[in-house]
């Protein structure tokens, strides 16, 4: 079960905790008041945004784990652009535009 800090307790720390409880619950009257979703949060974050941007023609990868980014360096004046993706499946796949949604770490 994942907490408030979308990570295992085991995995948190008492300050990131602290800081939860003195600006979720502590800030004022509105602040301690509780919101329950009524539908799972993978339903409203992933399923129903998937969807819509499907319809708007985005094509979205999940859980697919990245190699290697390829860039386009022909122009040195300009920066480098990244051109295409290449999966630990060895498949490439180029889009006109890129936003890598992964924790920093996965990119050293």
């Amino acid at each position: 079960m994942l907490s408030t800090l979308s990570e295992l307790p085991d995995y948190i720390s008492a300050k990131a905790v602290q800081k939860v409880i003195r600006d979720g619950f502590l800030a004022g009257r509105v602040g301690m008041s509780v919101h329950l979703p009524t539908s799972p949060l993978r339903s409203i974050y992933h399923e129903t945004t998937s969807a819509a941007l499907a319809e708007r023609g985005v094509s979205l990868q999940f859980f697919k784990r990245l190699r290697r980014l390829h860039w386009d360096k022909t122009n040195a004046d300009d920066p480098p652009t990244i051109v295409a993706l290449e999966f630990s499946d060895n498949s490439v796949e180029e889009f006109d535009h890129t936003i890598l949604a992964m924790p920093a770490i996965q990119l050293w």
